[in-house]
């Protein structure tokens, strides 16, 4: 059985604009397209979620069902879950995703973002 998105791990609508208005960005090395925008929640609990893969850049829908599971895996397995913190994940730019070589490094490539965004709202946080 496979892992279910917990509803208090998604970031709704206004949770979106709020890390669209007032969130930082993190951005991979030029060779990823991975942006991850991150606002630190004001309240306590866990981490809360949103990705945007939009069909500009992936035309296959089976390619951004599999760049959405693989990013809520790294969500999932990163310690950033426990911190109160809002992420919106995206792609900005295409990207070859059909070999699994790169499907591996976009996953390494967003883990590294999100060990960043864990290190700077600890900072921000202090």
């Amino acid at each position: 059985m496979g892992f279910h998105f917990p509803g208090r791990a998604r970031l709704d609508a206004r949770g979106v604009k709020a890390v669209l208005e007032s969130g930082f960005r993190l951005r991979g090395k030029s060779a990823t397209p991975w942006l991850v925008r991150v606002l630190p929640a004001r309240a306590e609990g866990g981490a809360k979620l949103a990705i945007s893969i939009p069909k500009r850049w992936i035309k296959s829908s089976v390619a951004r069902n599999r760049l959405k599971r693989q990013a809520r895996e790294s969500f999932r397995q990163h310690g950033i879950r426990q911190q109160p913190v809002d992420l919106l994940v995206s792609i900005n730019g295409a990207c070859k995703t059909g070999d699994v070589p790169a499907r591996k490094l976009l996953r390494v490539a967003l883990t590294q973002l999100l060990d960043q965004a864990a290190a700077r709202t600890v900072t921000t946080a202090a």
